[in-house]
């Protein structure tokens, strides 16, 4: 998969993903899916977060 690094993106409609929020997330595109009426999801592992731990 393809690796990806941005500063607030935005989405297609010009709209940024984050509001305020100017720091870099180095992030890894893991999964890309295309449904019908050209919606598609993409789901990134944040790099450098810790994992969730059970409690």
């Amino acid at each position: 998969m393809a690796n990806t690094s941005a500063v607030n993106r935005s989405t297609p409609t010009g709209r940024p993903l984050f509001d305020d929020y100017d720091v870099s997330i180095e992030r890894e595109l893991l999964e890309l899916r295309s449904f019908g009426k050209g919606v598609t999801m993409h789901r990134y592992a944040v790099r450098g977060a810790r994992e969730a731990s059970s409690c």
